[in-house]
């Protein structure tokens, strides 16, 4: 129950934010007024939970049998790479369906060629993405993600030894992620 509940937090912090973890940094480079306030919040929330909560909630303390350390594959008996095509297909169609009865380009300013946009195609911006990601799956079993680098952030204060005590959890994070 924990684990949906930290589901649930982190999809709220994201709508009350209007922000996720991976477009924070992306929102403070472009001046957003907001985004200096979100990325203090999430350093905080990296803070409050390995200063309160990371002891109490590890994921040692679920049985390894719970249907929430299982994955939609094993749930379903089907395989990953199957799975992988269809959701991948359904996104990038929504995508496409959407860019096309919601014109990105009715927003940019003055268009006049690839290079001189404002914006890029956001259908093949996310397929740009996800190839990065299936790359990096392919080649490190790892997928991208910014939220641990937060984490790594935070864990830089663990070099000052009074902090180290204080927060030891995060201690394991000071030179990249576990």
């Amino acid at each position: 129950s924990h684990l949906l509940m930290g589901g649930a937090l982190i999809g709220v912090g994201m709508v009350l934010a209007g922000s996720c973890p991976g477009t924070i940094f992306v929102q403070m480079g472009s001046g957003l007024q907001n985004s200096f306030l979100t990325c203090l919040g999430a350093i905080c929330g990296v803070l409050f939970y390995y200063g309160f909560l990371f002891a109490r909630l590890t994921k040692d303390e679920v049985p390894k049998s719970s249907i929430v350390l299982q994955q939609l594959p094993e749930l379903m008996g089907v395989k990953r790479i199957y799975l992988n095509l269809m959701f991948g297909s359904i996104f990038i169609g929504t995508a496409f369906a959407l860019e096309h009865f919601i014109p990105y380009k009715n927003d940019l300013i003055t268009p006049k060629g690839l290079h001189s946009l404002v914006g890029w195609s956001p259908a093949l911006c996310g397929i740009g993405i996800g190839s990065l990601q299936l790359f990096f799956m392919m080649l490190f079993k790892k997928s991208l993600g910014i939220s641990t680098g937060f984490t790594v952030l935070v864990a830089q204060l663990c070099r000052v030894k009074s902090f180290k005590k204080l927060i030891p959890s995060l201690e394991p994070f000071t030179y990249g992620v576990q």
